[in-house]
């Protein structure tokens, strides 16, 4: 009824006022990994200085106050290098899940316990989009993750994304709920979806599951 009613409510309001989130929650329990293939000319490292102000200063970056927001909450970010070039990146949380994760306008919800990280924001800039640096940089980082002690990744996508659940799914993630959010001007609540809209969702991640070829990315 809530959830009814706040989409009715939404519907009246400006566009600029208001933003709504319909995401999967994946977790990834991490077991004992091995490190990924080498990817010829391509290096995995925590970002530094250098790298974060590249991002910052990208064509395609978001806006600098989100990055330096995420660095301040204690966000890490993990990026590959190709040719002295930034060319993909992840950031990780270790506080909440979020959504939109460093804008003045953010979905935060589900706390972490310890041996928890929330992966976010895969990013691979457009001229290097194709070549598998998506998957491979997921592969580093899980690596990466569970060889610092972590036990558990969780991780949103929205539904729309179907290159991202394909990820997802090749590295075993699991889908743990559905969930729904509303932004009214600075306000934000965030629900866990109707169980038959949950179960539509499994069954079309089944699907993509049933779908994908080992070796195809």
């Amino acid at each position: 009824m809530t959830v009814r009613i706040l989409n009715k409510i939404h519907g009246l309001l400006p566009i600029k006022s208001k933003l709504i989130l319909r995401t999967i929650l994946f977790v990834k329990k991490l077991e004992v990994e091995s490190p990924p293939r080498p990817l010829q000319g391509v290096s995995f490292r925590l970002a530094g200085a250098e790298e974060l102000e590249a991002i910052n200063d990208h064509p395609e970056a978001l806006s600098k106050t989100v990055y330096s927001s995420r660095i301040r909450n204690g966000d890490r970010c993990y990026c590959l290098i190709q040719d002295g070039e930034v060319v993909c990146y992840n950031w990780v949380r270790f506080s909440t899940c979020c959504a939109f994760c460093g804008r003045r306008v953010s979905f935060n919800f589900m706390p972490l316990s310890p041996g928890q990280v929330f992966v976010y924001d895969l990013y691979t800039y457009e001229k290097y989009r194709g070549k598998g640096l998506g998957g491979y940089m997921k592969d580093c980082l899980v690596y990466e993750l569970q060889s610092r002690g972590l036990k558990e990744i969780l991780s949103i996508v929205e539904p729309a994304n179907t290159a991202s659940v394909r990820i997802h799914v090749r590295i075993g993630s699991k889908m743990h709920a559905l969930i729904y959010g509303f932004g009214l001007f600075n306000w934000t609540k965030t629900f866990a979806a109707p169980k038959r809209d949950e179960e539509s969702m499994r069954q079309w991640i089944e699907e993509v599951r049933a779908q994908w070829v080992p070796g195809r990315g």
